[in-house]
């Protein structure tokens, strides 16, 4: 008869001695696999799943708010996801140094060799070959011990999750946002025409006759918010989304005459037309 219940696991009076922990309570026991029925395994095993998935979803829906926020107020959200999915990358595959403490480039985090190296494995024998996960580290809430570290299977695993998320969903989002070109934008560009010498506004000439003038001849829709933005849409955030989502359509002398002008000339209040 085994010695041990999965009630006696789940309650935390015995933990799995392949566990990683530093310390455990006076009254708490390390048990191995053969001190339990087959039938109690196997209830350990399931429970074991779940809190690594829970803890895993849990730190995803962090990461995830806190990227959210990071993304309203960033200037090249796309570039974000972009360097964040490479910054994951790296730290999955990249070159790992013959240090005790290694640095993020992206983030602001260190990682310690033997972090790194479990990350590294987990991911390459767990993700890549999908070996199955043995989740014999995990023990019950209710056990009277804590963690070495934070464990680097879970932290991998939601680095993985993440990155798929920012993939999948966030960059998408993203990248289907800019694609519309707002009022705003499409009145700085108006005003880059003009100060470029591309297209230029005549004296006689209303702001709001102009910039319908532009929006025709560069196929874009006009709106009277585009006439009534342009006095005050030349900001650095308009700036980047005129490079990045109506230079690339136009022909490329304008194009370049216009990247001219905002490579040469700082931010300035824009010109006043009358």
């Amino acid at each position: 008869m085994k010695k041990y219940k999965y009630q006696d696991w789940l309650d935390g009076k015995v933990i799995l001695k392949y566990s990683y922990f530093t310390k455990i309570g006076d009254n708490v026991k390390l048990v191995g696999w053969e001190d339990f029925s087959t039938n109690d395994s196997s209830l350990i095993k399931k429970e074991q799943k779940k809190i690594f998935d829970d803890l895993a979803n849990t730190l995803l829906e962090k990461y995830k708010n806190e990227f959210n926020k990071e993304i309203e107020t960033s200037l090249d959200p796309y570039n974000h996801c972009k360097e964040t999915i490479s910054q994951i990358s790296a730290i999955f595959k990249g070159v790992i140094p013959q240090t005790e403490i290694i640095s993020t480039e992206f983030w602001n985090c260190v990682f310690s060799y033997i972090e790194l190296t479990e990350i590294q494995q987990f991911y390459k024998n767990n993700i890549l070959r999908g070996f199955d996960l043995e989740y014999n580290f995990i023990y019950s809430p209710n056990a009277d011990t804590k963690w070495l570290n934070d464990n680097s299977q879970i932290y991998a695993y939601t680095l993985f999750l993440f990155r798929q998320w920012i993939e999948n969903h966030a960059s998408r989002k993203i990248e289907k946002k800019n694609t519309v070109v707002k009022a705003p934008v499409k009145a700085l560009f108006c005003s880059l025409l003009d100060k470029a010498g591309v297209f230029t506004k005549e004296d006689s000439e209303s702001v709001q006759s102009f910039c319908k003038r532009v929006c025709e001849e560069y196929k874009m829709d006009f709106t009277p918010r585009v006439n009534k933005a342009f006095y005050n849409s030349d900001n650095n955030s308009n700036r980047l989304k005129v490079r990045t989502l109506i230079l690339p359509t136009i022909n490329v002398m304008a194009s370049n005459q216009i990247t001219n002008y905002l490579d040469n000339y700082p931010l300035t209040k824009p010109k006043l037309f009358v």
